[in-house]
């Protein structure tokens, strides 16, 4: 076989001489061949040329290039000279940084090395992607390499313009998935709702009535003393009834924080209800002070045994809000709060909560000295199930309801943490949500002066509940009551005059929607009297009549408050 030799080079194409007019030879400066090596050589680099891969060839003892074809020059822009006074390392991008190294100490061990995705850089500073195949030869006593790189770019971006759409169709499933369950919840939960309102409303207005004979109480026996101030029998005696047991001002406190007990079972199922969108609960006019010291009472438990609780209420200003709702917010706040707290140090552990009113808004604030939270959960904390409790302990609903709650009412809820603590979640809650103070305000005293008294219908299908009202609202207006919606219409029907009829919109057989159908055809004089009582809705069929109709409605348990402010709207005169 017949030995090929270029007469200026031992290396396969074109070369870089030694002396000063040293130059990287391409395409464009084929050497000088001897007639018998010419064909062999033009074939040679007609097939590197044609390559649509960039070829370069490295000197492995200098890292500097030797030769290049026309398509690395392209690829990387850059001249030949420019080449000649560059080194390997200079053609990858800072992201692939050590490349070369790496490259070159896998050359050592094997004569053939594959890359894949290496970020390479251009001349202007534009970072391109590219594969690569190296191999190591030795030509004419120099130790080199050749290195083939196909540029894929385009294929690197159309990967991950699909990684990205492929993660927004993921995240979007998510939505539909969460978006499913949460329609699921609203629906179980309504129904719940309405089951646990009956035996709570009853319950609350029972508590409620005891707390009033209990302040009755207090107040006759301080008459009684005065009266018989002189009589030392009569003061041992009233002394022995007041000193006996408990004292009247422990037990009125007991009766009070078991009825916020009830109010909260009561509300944490109407969250649960709002995340369906069913209905909305009444607002009025609110002291985000007395909010926050409510919420640090029924804490104060979870709290004692991990850290000490300091309170900064300087919020000066009222605000319309759905006070419950606010209370849920604050009270799943300061428990994450000690939730984060371990129990074996409270004296070196704080939990500090504080109010105060901007221009615009209410700010309210929760801070814990505990472990604090790392940037990924901070991401995920408000989204609903996500939860790093364990399942015995956590639902992962929590902070979603508090978002959800914070945005009915036009507002901001944002969370400032890092591991190690601490950790500020700050909620601002606008002066100008919208909100307008609504028609039941179940644990406010009434506002308006009970006037003469009014006969009432009241229809439910709860007995218990229907005793309760009885026995708490005959103080104030003459109260008949009707086990039923079958019983409670043909009662209307017997033409009982009444100045207000209060039907429970949520009935087995005759319903609340059954009954302002009948009345509107066969009493309509009665009409005007008739407004609707609900601790849940939950049917497609009460929704939309509640929808189509401006009937008042008033949220279990019924207290005289509301009573009386339906009397006033409804401008009921004898």
């Amino acid at each position: 076989m017949p030995r090929y030799r270029p007469r200026t080079s031992t290396l396969p194409f074109g070369s870089v001489t030694a002396n000063s007019e040293t130059r990287l030879r391409t395409s464009t400066a084929v050497p000088e061949l001897t007639p018998e090596l010419g064909s062999f050589e033009d074939r040679y680099r007609a097939l590197i040329e044609s390559t649509r891969d960039a070829v370069l060839v490295v000197d492995r003892n200098s890292g500097r290039f030797v030769e290049v074809n026309a398509a690395a020059a392209d690829l990387f822009g850059r001249t030949p000279h420019a080449f000649l006074n560059s080194s390997l390392p200079e053609l990858f991008a800072p992201a692939s940084s050590g490349a070369d190294r790496e490259l070159l100490s896998e050359l050592l061990a094997s004569s053939r090395v594959s890359r894949s995705r290496l970020q390479f850089v251009r001349e202007d500073s534009l970072p391109f992607y590219g594969d690569l195949t190296a191999a190591n030869f030795q030509a004419g006593g120099q130790h080199l390499c050749l290195l083939s790189i196909r540029d894929i770019t385009q294929q690197v971006r159309r990967e991950r313009d699909l990684g990205l759409a492929h993660e927004s169709l993921r995240e979007a499933r998510a939505q539909l998935v969460h978006s499913s369950k949460l329609a699921a919840i609203g629906e179980l939960a309504a129904g719940v709702a309405h089951e646990i309102s009956n035996p709570a409303a009853f319950v609350s207005v029972y508590l409620s009535e005891v707390c009033r004979e209990m302040a009755r109480a207090e107040r006759a026996i301080e008459n009684l003393k005065a009266k018989y101030c002189d009589d030392f029998a009569a003061i041992l005696a009233l002394s022995e009834l007041e000193h006996g047991g408990r004292s009247f001002a422990e037990v009125g406190e007991m009766l009070r924080d078991s009825l916020d007990g009830v109010q909260r079972i009561t509300s944490t199922v109407k969250e649960l209800r709002a995340f369906a969108r069913i209905e909305r609960d009444d607002t009025e006019v609110v002291d985000i002070n007395e909010i926050v010291k409510t919420a640090c009472k029924v804490c104060h438990t979870q709290i004692r045994y991990r850290a000490r609780l300091e309170e900064s209420l300087k919020a000066t200003r009222t605000i319309v809000a759905s006070r419950s709702r606010l209370i849920q917010v604050v009270t799943n706040l300061l428990t994450n709060a000690a939730q984060a707290i371990e129990e074996a140090a409270p004296g070196q552990h704080r939990i500090r909560v504080a109010t105060e009113a901007t221009e615009d808004c209410l700010l309210v604030t929760v801070e814990d000295s505990g472990r604090g939270i790392d940037p990924e959960t901070r991401a995920k904390i408000f989204q609903p199930f996500f939860t790093t409790k364990s399942r015995d302990v956590g639902t992962g609903l929590g902070l979603a309801l508090c978002a959800n709650i914070v945005r009915d009412h036009l507002g901001e809820i944002s969370v400032q943490s890092k591991p190690g603590g601490p950790t500020v979640f700050e909620v601002r809650l606008p002066f100008n949500n919208g909100l307008v103070p609504g028609w039941a305000e179940t644990s406010r005293p009434p506002r308006n002066k009970v006037g003469s008294r009014k006969k009432l219908l009241i229809i439910d299908d709860e007995v218990q509940l229907l005793r309760a009202y009885q026995r708490s609202l005959s103080r104030y207006h003459d109260i008949e009551i009707a086990e039923g919606g079958a019983k409670g219409l043909g009662r209307i029907l017997q033409g009982g005059n009444f100045d207000l009829i209060v039907c429970d919109l949520m009935m087995p057989d005759v319903d609340g929607v059954d009954i302002h159908t009948a009345v509107t055809e066969k009493a309509p004089e009665l009409i005007s009297r008739l407004v609707f009582s609900s601790g849940g809705v939950f049917t497609r069929r009460v929704q939309e009549f509640l929808r189509a109709t401006e009937s008042i409605q008033l949220q279990k348990p019924l207290e005289i408050g509301a009573i009386e402010e339906a009397l006033s709207v409804l401008k009921v005169e004898r």
